[in-house]
């Protein structure tokens, strides 16, 4: 969680929320992380979020969604950075002179 400036507030994760091993990557994991992050933002008076995905939302995106909706939050916008694939080519260096 971060606010306006990009200075981190609140990060959370699986193992944060007492979750060990591979059931750290668990839908109920997501649920539980994004609630302990929705209760820190409401400790926070934050009212509107907008959510940024970094990775391929998929199926987890209704229990991230769930675990927000909980906690009153109103998720004014969904952002999902665009990913590259393995045949991606990257843009050539500028040259030196």
């Amino acid at each position: 969680m971060t606010d306006v400036d990009n200075k981190v507030k609140y990060k959370s994760s699986g193992g944060v929320v007492k979750f060990k091993g591979p059931k750290r990557s668990s839908n109920l994991a997501r649920e539980m992380v994004a609630k302990d992050v929705a209760m820190q933002a409401t400790k926070r008076n934050f009212k509107v979020v907008d959510v940024l995905f970094r990775s391929n939302i998929g199926r987890i995106y209704f229990f991230i969604m769930k675990g927000l909706s909980q906690a009153k939050l109103i998720v004014r916008m969904l952002i999902k950075q665009k990913q590259h694939g393995h045949g991606y080519i990257r843009p050539k260096k500028e040259r030196r002179t």
